[in-house]
């Protein structure tokens, strides 16, 4: 079996959504994680910078503190894509439950 096959296997796999994984999240955290599936729509992939553009004042420390909790919650997976501009590690983030299941609970869980 070749390695895109596994990855794809992989990435397609949906955890089961746990109501009490949202229900950590602070109300800021879920308006952002919203306007960001929203703004994917079918897509599942994203980098910081689409974050950025849903809230461009968002700083460093809270933008990455942000993907941590998603990173913890098991909504997403990061793959890196190799040498940013400054030399850093692009990363490119993936949700693991297809956006528009998650981006449902949140709106049940707003209301």
């Amino acid at each position: 079996m070749n390695e895109e096959v596994v990855l794809k296997a992989y990435r397609d796999f949906s955890p089961p959504l746990e109501d009490s994984s949202l229900a950590n999240f602070e109300e800021e955290d879920l308006m952002l994680l919203a306007g960001l599936l929203d703004s994917l729509g079918a897509e599942s992939t994203f980098k910081t910078v689409n974050i950025k553009k849903i809230k461009p004042d968002i700083n460093e420390s809270r933008l990455y503190k942000f993907i941590n909790s998603l990173e913890l919650s098991g909504f997403i997976g990061k793959r890196k894509l190799g040498k940013g501009y400054g030399g850093g590690v692009e990363n490119e983030y993936f949700f693991k439950i297809p956006p528009a299941v998650l981006l449902s609970r949140i709106k049940t869980l707003a209301k």
